[in-house]
């Protein structure tokens, strides 16, 4: 016998990035996970979906490890003080799931921890999964200019990659130094056009920008198995070929539509094998023309656990019943 809640299920979102909107993203998939309307409330939340982004970043020394401690330090002290114990941990950084009071961590990490920890690379998180306006205004779907369906991604395309006049753009925040020495190499063969705050020239959308140019470069700010971010994806939705830089342990993305500089011995070759592309349009339009994902994604999984998670929670009266609702068992 697994309790529900009837009609609403109220949930309470903490620590996310600046800008973040639950709509975009978790209240439809845990709508679709419960069966009910999914929306934000503190007080009586079934339960909690917690990030690693602290209120105060200015106050914290820098670096992700801190955000992880200051994060593990925080659950303890919540638990303690107020007995708020986070049920569902996200990361769209490269952090491992903590030790924790979590049923459920959803992370770029591959193990499954005994079935508490499921794979959601940032990437999934880009894609239009339910159609709503509130995806396409997102601030994510903004800085991108475009979003795309779980389908398309997996679908060849018309390319005109072949015939735009730009070389490569890149769009740079974080200049980290394996992706700085690529723009170096890069400009030995044609002209690298880098925009955003480490070329301080910030742009409000890529999409627009991206359009003149054959090749993107959008490394990842780190390597790990598995970490496979919105920046692949950014560059072939604005028609660009992506020059990458990442492990796609899944084997999620389609090899043939972007050229991985991690597969290559060094950054100079990575550069040959552009610069040959560059020298064939039939080569340059059939890698453009390529879908980005190898097969439709999926989001069965998250949602499988999810459902085990609440439905857990519920049977044994963990979650309180909002206000004006009633428990029902099926």
């Amino acid at each position: 016998m697994v309790a529900r809640i009837v009609d609403e299920f109220p949930v309470k979102f903490r620590g996310f990035w600046p800008g973040f909107n639950p709509a975009d993203f978790f209240l439809p998939l845990i709508s679709e996970a419960t069966g009910t309307r999914a929306f934000c409330r503190s007080r009586g939340a079934i339960i909690t979906v917690e990030s690693v982004f602290p209120k105060k970043p200015a106050a914290f020394p820098p670096g992700l490890s801190s955000l992880f401690e200051k994060s593990v330090r925080g659950y303890r002290r919540r638990k303690k003080n107020r007995g708020v114990v986070p049920e569902i941990w996200f990361t769209g950084e490269n952090i491992r799931p903590p030790v924790g009071p979590h049923q459920l961590t959803l992370s770029f990490d591959r193990d499954e921890y005994g079935g508490s920890n499921v794979y959601l690379p940032l990437i999934l998180l880009s894609l239009d999964w339910f159609g709503s306006s509130a995806a396409g205004d997102s601030v994510e779907s903004r800085r991108a200019g475009v979003m795309v369906s779980p389908q398309q991604v997996s679908r060849p395309k018309l390319s005109d990659v072949a015939d735009r006049p730009g070389f490569v753009c890149a769009f740079i925040g974080n200049p980290e130094p394996v992706r700085m020495r690529a723009v170096r190499e890069l400009q030995k063969i044609g002209q690298v056009d880098v925009y955003g705050r480490a070329a301080g020239n910030p742009v409000a959308g890529k999409a627009a920008i991206a359009r003149d140019y054959k090749f993107m470069l959008c490394f990842e700010n780190d390597l790990f198995p598995g970490y496979v971010t919105e920046k692949p994806l950014e560059a072939w939705a604005s028609g660009c070929i992506p020059l990458w830089r990442g492990i796609d342990s899944e084997g999620m993305l389609n090899t043939s539509s972007h050229v991985n500089a991690y597969d290559h011995r060094s950054l100079e070759d990575f550069v040959s094998e552009v610069a040959v592309l560059m020298e064939n349009k039939e080569s340059l339009r059939s890698m453009g023309s390529e879908p980005l994902f190898s097969a439709e994604p999926s989001l069965e999984p998250v949602v499988t656990a999810l459902r085990r998670v609440i439905n857990a929670a519920q049977s044994v009266g963990e979650g309180p019943t909002p206000k004006g609702k009633r428990r029902v068992r099926r």
